[in-house]
C-alpha cells in the first residue's frame, strides 16, 4: 500500500489525465508496482547506463516499456498507460456484446495484463495486486 501511495503521488497526475476508469488506473499502479518490485531504482539506473553504451533496444523505466530510444520513468508511465488503454480498447472492440454492458473486470484485467507482459504468473500477481488495489482504494469500481 505504500507503493501504491507513492506512485499515485509522483505520478497520479499522469494518470488521472490518460485514463478514465478507476479498474484501469488499479491496473496500471499494480503493474507499476510489479515492475518496481522486479527492477528497483538501481537495476533501472544500471539498464539505462548499460542502453547508453549498447543502444540496443530493450525495456526501459518502471513501467519496463520496450523502448529504442533512453526514456524516464515518467516516459515510461504515459507509454506504458498508452499500451494499457489500447489493449482496453481491443478488448472492447473483439467484444462488442459488451459495448454499453457491465463489463467483467476480471476477464478483462487478465486480457489487458497478459497483454501487458506474458505469463501465467505474472498475470496472476498483477490481477491479484489489482483487486487488493481496487478493494482498498477504489471500492465502487467493481460495481460500475
Amino acid at each position: 500500500m505504500s507503493r501504491y501511495n507513492y506512485f499515485k503521488k509522483k505520478f497520479g497526475s499522469i494518470l488521472k489525465e490518460r485514463i478514465n476508469d478507476e479498474r484501469l488506473e488499479a491496473i496500471t499502479y499494480s503493474i507499476m508496482i510489479y515492475e518496481d518490485f522486479n527492477r528497483p531504482r538501481i537495476v533501472r539506473w544500471l539498464e539505462n547506463m548499460k542502453f547508453r553504451l549498447t543502444k540496443k533496444p530493450h525495456t526501459l523505466g518502471v513501467m519496463q516499456v520496450y523502448s529504442k530510444k533512453a526514456i524516464t520513468d515518467r516516459e515510461s508511465v504515459i507509454l506504458g498507460i498508452q499500451k494499457i488503454n489500447s489493449s482496453y480498447q481491443k478488448y472492447i472492440s473483439a467484444n462488442p456484446q459488451l459495448s454499453g454492458a457491465k463489463i467483467d473486470p476480471l476477464i478483462s484485467f487478465s486480457t489487458i495484463i497478459m497483454d501487458y507482459n506474458g505469463g501465467s504468473s505474472y498475470q496472476e500477481e498483477v490481477s491479484t495486486l489489482a483487486s487488493k488495489i481496487i478493494t482498498k482504494f477504489y471500492p465502487t469500481a467493481l460495481s460500475k
